[in-house]
């Protein structure tokens, strides 16, 4: 077999197992604007089970970070690129989340159910489930719109008092990254046209989908119009930014 026959034949293997894992994806609900579950921000953030509830910092080591993060503050990492986001299990009825971030989107779900929209907004903390019973549990929380909407703080979860955050397994073996432009972040790819933190979701863009398709883990440096050597339609000469520029930014 010649290499190029090869290289064809491997090409269409990846598209169809591509395309099918699209069509096999579970607990994954694409919604108009009207039909999103919107978590907003309250008051206060009250449990199910006491009125007291525990802070789990940003460092504990049963948290596990996907994306490019900045952990130079470890209890306050931060950020930009898109999906970024973490894992962990934990016990008892409730958890919540605490966020510096007035400007992203985010997906959550607990226990492998559906995926919920959590709109950031000056609250610092933001209850996502309650009455759970005692777990273990399983909780993710991405950052699903992409870089230039601003940086993500995460803080951390909230739990009912004397509950904590347990192992949350192995990762993936795999690891796959990818760097792109507007299609590898997702832009407006849950609209009709145009981009917004509503109609973006990065975790749902070729490269993450195809990753979690092949049971790896995923590295997506995407900005809608950033090229690798160009800016979006630019003519020569051309300027900056451009990816090549910006692949070694955390933020």
């Amino acid at each position: 077999m010649k290499r190029g026959d090869f290289v064809a034949i491997m090409i269409l293997f990846v598209l169809i197992i591509f395309v099918v894992s699209c069509r096999k994806q579970k607990n994954i609900v694409i919604l108009t604007d009207e039909e999103i579950p919107i978590i907003t921000a309250a008051a206060t953030v009250t449990s199910t089970a006491t009125v007291m509830t525990t802070h789990i910092d940003a460092d504990d080591p049963n948290i596990q970070y996907y994306g490019r993060w900045d952990f130079s503050d470890a209890k306050n990492p931060r950020a930009d690129w898109a999906p970024s986001y973490v894992k962990t299990k934990f016990t008892g009825p409730f958890i919540g989340v605490r966020l510096q971030d007035p400007n992203n989107n985010f997906w959550f779900r607990v226990n492998g159910g559906e995926y919920k929209m959590l709109t950031g907004t000056a609250a610092a903390e933001y209850g996502l489930a309650g009455g759970l019973g005692a777990g273990p549990h399983t909780v993710e929380f991405i950052r699903r719109s992409e870089c230039g909407f601003g940086i993500t703080t995460f803080k951390g979860f909230l739990l009912d008092q004397g509950n904590s955050l347990i192992d949350p397994g192995p990762r993936p073996l795999r690891k796959m990254e990818f760097i792109g432009d507007s299609i590898g972040t997702g832009f407006g790819n849950e609209g009709n046209g145009g981009n917004t933190r509503w109609n973006e979701n990065a975790y749902m863009a070729f490269g993450s989908q195809l990753a979690r398709a092949f049971n790896a883990e995923e590295n997506v440096m995407a900005k809608s119009g950033y090229g690798i050597l160009r800016y979006g339609g630019e003519t020569k000469p051309w300027g900056t930014p451009r990816m090549m520029d910006m692949y070694q930014s955390c933020l």
